[in-house]
């Protein structure tokens, strides 16, 4: 019987080592145009930094020379630091939580469509806890602090229904997790959930008090913590897939993918105070994240856990192309995001494909890899502030046409299947 989630498992072949590190390498290729101006920023900040306390140790402490470096090394140290803060908050998000729970069940072969109503559930859960007249409760730091387990119990139950769907009832995992996700968002709608609901401020503010960290910083930590408690699980327990995927692990998979869902919908509302009635498909960065960081391609024993891995970067690449390629929206979204996902899977194809060539064909599909490459890395760079619209328009358009002509040149050079002898 035709199961699509033993289809999508990776699988480990005898290429398999070859084709993890192209793929890991695909990453690194691709923080050199979206990363490149960050680290050469951030690294000259740091260089002029231990420059100047060198000056001030040569100088004479209470000289004009020695308050004039002190007043530099002040502002300089001021700016590294806030580089910093920036890409640690974009990088350790609520997002990194939604994308560690949608690569696990990729890893077992599901692919959870329900994670954006899921995390959106969570947010207007724990927002409607939040709003509660608890007397004293209400006032104190317990209340958010149990705000997220009360989401992540939440998703996990969402998660419950879609692997009674999904291992039990053997429905395709994008059919039913969609399913699931579109039966919650009618509930929304026919309950006259509001478009938003806020949260009063002073609520978070108990937190900070409490822990005596910012809430940037307290929610850096959060997910941090849970991002260290996940791979601390694979680690112990996820060591090797099993091939059919088991009911059991495929079970536990969404329901974790639920329960980091729903906790990143809780963890959101400490950047807006506000959570909003959710669509069916809403960040892409999402599955994109997951994908770049191999979810659905790196295959063998601990490849979880170096997913798990990767996907602080791997978020930090989907911010940057969301940001940096050209901006292209519709309906709200962002369509150069849905471009990242094509051509990290093309990408993917065409890294299988050249790993595994032989004989004459294998030129051209290592000729079609780095066409694939170089057409990923030329879109990367369309979003040059210094660049005019129309020219962005065409590096993306051009990175694009030379993407798609690597990945028919790698598709051409797979060995054509054996015919059957004649007679």
């Amino acid at each position: 019987m035709f199961n699509l989630e033993d289809k999508l498992i990776p699988s480990p072949d005898r290429h398999t080592v070859r084709r993890n590190s192209l793929a890991i390498g695909l990453m690194a290729l691709l923080a050199l145009p979206l990363m490149g101006e960050w680290i050469a920023r951030t690294g000259s900040a740091a260089i002029e930094a231990i420059g100047l306390r060198r000056d001030f140790a040569r100088v004479k402490a209470d000289s004009d020379e020695a308050e004039r470096i002190v007043e530099r090394l002040s502002t300089v140290e001021q700016t590294l630091q806030q580089q910093v803060q920036d890409l640690s908050s974009r990088t350790f998000s609520p997002l990194l939580l939604a994308a560690i729970g949608f690569a696990l069940a990729l890893r077992r072969g599901a692919v959870d469509l329900s994670v954006w109503v899921t995390a959106g559930v969570g947010g207007l859960l724990a927002a409607s806890f939040l709003r509660l007249p608890w007397g004293p409760l209400h006032t104190t730091a317990w209340a958010p602090l149990l705000a997220g387990p009360l989401a992540a119990a939440a998703g996990a139950t969402i998660g419950l229904g879609n692997a009674l769907l999904v291992a039990r009832r053997r429905w395709p995992a994008p059919l039913a997790t969609l399913a699931v996700a579109g039966a919650l968002w009618l509930i929304l709608r026919l309950t006259h959930c509001p478009d938003s609901l806020p949260v009063a401020e002073l609520a978070f503010d108990e937190v900070s008090q409490a822990t005596g960290l910012p809430l940037w910083l307290f929610r850096v930590l959060v997910v941090t913590l849970v991002a260290g408690a996940v791979s601390l699980v694979l680690l112990a327990f996820g060591g090797e897939h099993r091939h059919p995927p088991a009911a059991r692990a495929l079970t536990w998979a969404l329901c974790a993918s639920g329960a980091l869902a729903g906790l990143a919908g809780a963890l959101r509302l400490l950047d807006t105070s506000v959570a909003f009635r959710p669509r069916l498909v809403e960040d892409l960065r999402i599955p994109a994240a997951a994908l770049l960081a191999g979810a659905a391609f790196l295959a063998g024993r601990g490849k979880s856990l170096l997913v798990c891995l990767l996907l602080p970067a791997a978020v930090i690449l989907a911010n940057e192309w969301l940001l940096r390629v050209y901006d292209w929206q519709v309906s709200g979204y962002h369509v150069q995001v849905a471009l990242l996902i094509a051509m990290t899977l093309g990408a993917h194809k065409a890294l299988s494909i050249a790993a595994g060539a032989a004989g004459p064909r294998r030129p051209l599909a290592w000729a079609g890899l780095a066409a694939g490459a170089a057409g990923m890395l030329l879109a990367a760079r369309s979003g040059g502030v210094e660049s005019l619209p129309a020219t962005r328009l065409a590096l993306l358009t051009s990175g694009l046409f030379l993407w798609a002509l690597g990945l028919a040149a790698a598709l051409l050079s797979r060995s054509p299947k054996s015919e059957p002898s004649p007679g």
